[in-house]
């Protein structure tokens, strides 16, 4: 079971007592690395003694200066240059490896960076047993006490933040007239290092993936309130770790944002947007400045090289032709001049980016469109499965298949008799769910990438024309409608005679389900794509603006609200008044169904769309990170992992001890529920982003590839 990566301490600014963080384990694996290295500085060594800033006495440095690798879990360090120069009132000399700081507490090991206001160095906590990163800044000539401005910003900036794509901060200080900051160490390097260590051209993909964790991180900031602006995104700021995660570093000249307020001008030359310069900044400034860093990773154009503004010259497919035309209008929208001509979110640019890559809806909660051209299905261009066989693919063949005219991101709904799925040609299909024959379609004026349920002689379903439709599920014939604000791609759930639906307009909208007129809804602050449970007389569902909710099933009263990192579009399930539901922060969460207590929380490597299934106590979830987890629903405790071809989104069904799972890989996996060993997998022409349905020994599935399919289950073992 995974936790919240390390944990915070208090900070500590002048005349305030220092309390040490609160006890915490670390391996030693994480922390940023900062901007450049300085290659060739000498180490340079300490005297001891002097008075320390602000009048305090130092006398915290080791007496002789030497460097120390005694204690435990120490490198070795290089022992001390004679011809180093001493430590200086207000020089910009690094520290030595071994100097030791806070009575000893931390001893640096190395330089990781420098900046204009000095060093980071990797430092190890002799109280914890842990390594961490240590910022360093030197106030210049002039007036130093002002120039602690930036370092009690930063400082209060990191307190404040919880989540998994900023450095968590554990202590700071001010000793012998330098000021510093200790935080969370991340192995990795900035993508500016990336971009220049790469002989080609990075791929669009694999840039879009950090641009949308980048998102997340920033609309994390913009959430508070009042906002947070970053005001220096840049691909030095950016670190990616090992393991793929983004984390946004530097937060030197964030700045929370009030209406009207002029702020300094700061900001890197070709990165920061025009109102920048003139001490506008604002929310949309950070969307200019994540324009320029795709322009920059994906063209291998320096803007800090070019002339301010001047993107229009530089278009990215002239520079770059494998950049597609859905992705250079994404980064040119980012770059307008006028503020009010760009991305008006973080969330809206994520869904632009998501659009542009590709990345559609995914299981019954289904949620983006794919892009088109000409009227004609996009091609999904992912790369061919990986894993399995070609013996296991060839050996499958459907009992049936069913052609429609468009792309097919929706999950059916099967009925004593019939199947129902939507398709994006905008009809709702009944088909003989034995044969495959279709009964009747009914059309609407909107894509359909949402889940059909059933009700008496009622089917029900949303359509991204706005609204809800009834149809008598025998005849297709309509029976009543009820129209949104908004798209329409959450999932109706149908309790009591109630149907519960979430729409972009950012509401939950409870329904009559004789007369199809509104009970009550709920209002959120972003899109509603999740799908809604039930249980103790309450609704559960996410939303886009990061919150699970709870409110009361008759009346709409919210009952409580717990926030994630990221957008919640899976659908919870609740089991034995527990609640597990998937979030775009990489985490499925246990919560307590009645109160929101977080019994557990396990990380996945990249965020999730599916939602979650519960087979006994074994918990099945995708992510899209290409894996398919079981966990153990009491614990979180991980049981197996399998891994795919590509993102996992679609929701998984358990039946007869087997999981059923679609992929992006244009795959339907069959894995033994138990051990998670492959029992078969079925290629089809296009990815699968819904979600299979097992009925009376068939799996039900629709795909990309127009097609609905129906294949017979993996028999027991």
């Amino acid at each position: 079971m995974a936790d919240y990566i390390g944990d915070t301490g208090a900070a500590r600014f002048p005349g305030q007592p220092r309390n040490d963080p609160r006890d915490m384990s670390d391996t030693g694996a994480p922390g940023p690395t900062g901007p450049t290295l300085w290659p060739g500085e000498p180490s340079q060594s300490l005297t001891p003694g002097g008075e320390g800033w602000l009048g305090q006495p130092s006398g915290r440095f080791s007496g002789t200066g030497a460097p120390r690798h005694d204690y435990p879990g120490a490198a070795p360090v290089p022992g001390p240059d004679a011809q180093t120069a001493s430590f200086q009132h207000r020089s910009q000399y690094q520290l030595a490896p071994g100097t030791m700081l806070q009575a000893g507490r931390y001893v640096i090991e190395e330089v990781i960076g420098q900046g204009g206001m000095g060093h980071v160095y990797r430092v190890f906590d002799t109280h914890l047993k842990a390594r961490h990163a240590l910022k360093e800044m030197i106030p210049q000539m002039g007036g130093p006490e002002a120039e602690l401005i930036n370092y009690q910003r930063e400082t209060e900036m990191l307190l404040r933040q919880e989540h998994p794509g900023i450095p968590h901060i554990y202590d700071s200080f001010i000793e012998y007239k330098r000021a510093y900051i200790v935080l969370q160490y991340i192995p990795g390097d900035n993508l500016e290092k990336r971009l220049l260590n790469s002989t080609t051209y990075l791929s669009q993909e694999q840039v879009g993936e950090w641009m949308l964790q980048l998102c997340r991180i920033v609309a994390h900031l913009h959430s508070h309130e009042p906002p947070i602006i970053f005001r220096d995104i840049k691909p030095n700021n950016i670190i990616l770790t090992p393991d793929g995660r983004i984390v946004l570093v530097d937060f030197g000249i964030a700045k929370t944002f009030v209406q009207d307020e002029e702020h300094t001008h700061v900001g890197t030359l070709g990165y920061a947007p025009p109102e920048q310069y003139k001490g506008k900044a604002e929310p949309r400034s950070d969307i200019y400045s994540i324009g320029a860093t795709l322009h920059h990773l994906l063209t291998r154009t320096d803007p800090r090289k070019e002339p301010p503004f001047s993107f229009n010259e530089r278009m990215p497919r002239r520079l770059n032709p494998a950049i597609s035309e859905a992705m250079q209008s994404v980064i040119m929208k980012c770059l307008e001049h006028r503020v009010e001509d760009r991305y008006q979110s973080c969330e809206e640019l994520s869904l632009a980016l998501e659009s542009a890559l590709g990345l559609g809806p995914l299981d019954d909660t289904s949620h983006v469109r794919a892009m088109r051209a000409n009227g004609r299905s996009r091609s999904t261009g992912w790369p061919p499965p990986m894993g399995p066989t070609s013996t296991l693919t060839s050996a499958i063949a459907p009992v049936w298949t069913f052609e429609t005219e468009e792309e097919i991101r929706a999950t059916p709904c099967v009925g004593p008799d019939l199947l129902y799925i939507g398709s994006y040609d905008n009809n709702l299909y009944a088909l003989d769910k034995r044969t495959g024959a279709l009964r009747w379609k009914f059309p609407t004026d909107g894509g359909i990438c949402s889940r059909p349920a059933l009700w008496r002689d009622l089917v029900i379903f949303g359509s991204e024309d706005l609204t809800v439709y009834a149809l008598n599920a025998q005849t297709g014939v309509e029976v009543w409608r009820y129209r949104t604000w908004h798209h329409v791609r959450s999932s109706p759930r149908i309790y009591n005679d109630m149907a519960y639906i979430g729409s972009d307009d950012g509401h939950m909208h409870a329904i009559d389900m004789r007369t199809g007129t509104m009970l009550w809804r709920f209002s959120t602050f972003r899109e509603v794509q999740s799908s809604a449970a039930f249980a103790n007389g309450m609704v559960y569902f996410g939303s886009r603006d990061h919150y699970v909710y709870a409110a009361d099933a008759l009346t709409g009263e919210k009952k409580w609200s717990f926030r994630t990192n990221g957008p919640v579009i899976s659908a919870p399930c609740v089991v034995d008044d527990y609640l597990y539901v998937g979030s775009y922060d990489f985490a499925i969460y246990c919560l307590e169904a009645k109160t929101s207590w977080r019994a557990w929380e396990e990380r996945t490597e990249k965020f999730i769309i599916s939602s979650p299934t519960v087979a006994g106590d074994d918990l099945f979830v995708g992510s899209t990170d290409g894996h398919l987890y079981c966990l153990n629903r009491r614990s979180g405790r991980r049981l197996w992992r399998y891994k795919a071809g590509n993102q996992v989104n679609s929701t998984p069904d358990v039946a007869d001890g087997v999981v059923y799972f679609g992929s992006i890989d244009r795959s339907l996996y069959a894995l033994d529920a138990t051990e998670g060993r492959l029992r078969w997998r079925f290629e089809t022409d296009g990815i699968v982003p819904g979600s299979p349905v097992a009925s009376d020994g068939l799996i039900y599935v629709g795909s990309a590839d127009h097609r609905v399919y129906a294949l017979r289950a993996a028999t027991r073992s």
